[in-house]
């Protein structure tokens, strides 16, 4: 693809263990050295492998989508999905390739209540056909009551829990019913039958029967940690750590430094700041680290089937994203290079999801679009790099599509090789019992 996609911007609104489990599940592309070299076999016989390019009707001018993101704000409030949100970048571009005319319109709210009200009407003043809200956080629920009142859809791929969602939006994330039920199999499969669960300002802690909870207050994480240790001391054997990703990851180089426990994250951990915080606060990356998610991620290319193949063609137009030395962020403050190795599939397929309701609709009216999403289905013939998404109600994705998540530091090898050193964790699903 020769042309850039443009970009605007809102004006005012500033193991080892791992690896042979991936293998002993028939994945390939195992090395030891973590170079990634070995490309993936061909689609099986009689199925042609999914295209990058995606292809969409005739709609007449622009498709304008929304982005809103956070690059500040308290912990919990979205600053953590800035980097994340860059998998839109790749709808983007391999829609554009298909033959739409996409046009990705950036707000930043800074994790301020009012900002992101100001973005939602800026946003729609600005014709977009929706909002992915590639952010999180209490200071979205009056931005998403207005986003209601001007009757623009907005679409949640990082949402923690759908209940009490405006009309018109809808979560594409783990419900919070298949998170508990997540973290329970986690636990199962971790044989723990005494769990602690640490819990922290600004993220949902999930409900575990029978746990004891240690709040992770103003004392910081060395309280928790010291609490942590007192309750081993008195049987826990595993630990939930419900916190956001930087906080998550620190209180795990805490409990580390304790025992030598299994640990059970909620999906903050598949937020690159978890990895970044751990590493900085000294911990393991290689330890026993599980979360829950749908498997959507690096290793997902390394699977057989059609599966694999969406992953795949996602993973190679981002390459040609990181590839094209005018391709900026979204922001536009700098190469889209520097964010390749952190842009996920779940803001890719929210953007595709839009697209594909104005596709439905017919029309880039937003109100069109609303009414489009309602009761749609999505799956991978329509370009979804993840599993399907159905919008009969306010959350979008099966519970079916949620697993149990092992991290590994192997690097599949399907992202550009990152200049910095930092270590990056890739999570795989596990079959569970139960």
């Amino acid at each position: 693809m020769t042309r850039p996609p443009r970009r605007a911007t809102v004006p005012g609104l500033p193991g080892l263990a791992g690896l042979a489990l991936v293998c002993a599940l028939g994945l390939t592309a195992c090395t030891d050295d973590g170079a990634g070299e070995e490309e993936r076999p061909d689609a099986a016989p009689g199925r042609a492998p999914a295209p990058v390019a995606l292809d969409v009707a005739d709609l007449d001018g622009p498709v304008r989508v929304g982005v809103l993101v956070s690059t500040a704000g308290a912990p919990g409030e979205g600053s953590d999905l800035a980097l994340p949100a860059h998998g839109a970048i790749v709808a983007e571009r391999r829609l554009d390739a298909g033959g739409a005319d996409v046009e990705l319109v950036v707000a930043d709210d800074r994790g301020d209540a009012d900002e992101a009200r100001r973005a939602v009407a800026e946003l729609a003043e600005a014709g977009v056909v929706g909002v992915v809200a590639a952010t999180t956080g209490t200071h979205l629920a009056a931005a998403l009551d207005d986003a209601a009142a001007l009757d623009v859809p907005v679409l949640l791929p990082y949402a923690e829990d759908a209940a009490g969602l405006s009309a018109g939006a809808w979560s594409t994330a783990p419900s919070a019913s298949a998170v508990d039920a997540g973290v329970a199999a986690a636990l199962r499969s971790a044989g723990s039958t005494a769990p602690l669960v640490v819990a922290g300002a600004g993220a949902r802690t999930p409900t575990v029967p029978g746990a004891r909870t240690v709040t992770l207050g103003t004392a910081g994480t060395g309280a928790a940690v010291d609490a942590v240790e007192q309750a081993v001391a008195d049987g826990a054997d595993a630990v939930v750590v419900a916190a956001p990703a930087q906080a998550q990851g620190e209180v795990v180089a805490g409990v580390q430094a304790v025992d030598d426990l299994p640990l059970v994250l909620t999906p903050h951990a598949l937020r690159p700041a978890f990895t970044t915080a751990l590493t900085d606060a000294g911990g393991a990356t290689n330890g026993d680290l599980r979360t829950v998610g749908p498997d959507a991620g690096d290793t997902t290319t390394l699977a057989a089937g059609e599966e694999g193949d969406r992953a795949a063609a996602y993973f190679a137009a981002l390459r040609q994203a990181a590839d094209d030395p005018d391709q900026q962020d979204l922001l536009g403050t700098g190469p889209f290079a520097a964010r390749a190795g952190d842009a996920d599939l779940a803001s890719h397929d929210a953007v595709v999801a839009l697209v594909r309701a104005a596709e439905e609709a017919g029309s880039t009216a937003a109100g069109d679009v609303v009414a489009a999403l309602d009761g749609l289905a999505l799956d991978g013939g329509s370009g979804l790099a993840g599993p399907p998404l159905v919008f009969d109600d306010a959350e979008a994705l099966d519970d079916a599509d949620v697993h149990v998540l092992v991290g590994t530091t192997q690097d599949p090898g399907v992202r550009p090789r990152p200049v910095d050193p930092a270590v990056r964790l890739a999570w795989f699903a596990v079959p569970v019992d139960g």
